[in-house]
């Protein structure tokens, strides 16, 4: 079982690294959503919090189960 782990770990940071960047090029939810708040700024922040979170739920779901 200790030999899956490292490569868990590098798919869950390589995960972490693709998901993280909050450009419009990156994630064009981004652009999308704007209009649903009233600054760029509060929209990447509260993306910025749904994608951890998402990243979170999987990240438990997949070591504890």
């Amino acid at each position: 079982m200790l030999l899956f782990f490292p490569r868990r770990f590098f798919v869950s940071f390589f995960i972490i690294l693709v998901v993280e960047p909050q450009t419009p090029l990156w994630n064009p939810l981004i652009t999308r959503t704007r209009h649903l708040f009233l600054t760029y700024e509060i929209a990447k922040k509260s993306l910025a919090k749904v994608t951890w979170g998402a990243i979170g739920i999987f990240y438990f779901l997949h070591f504890r189960y």
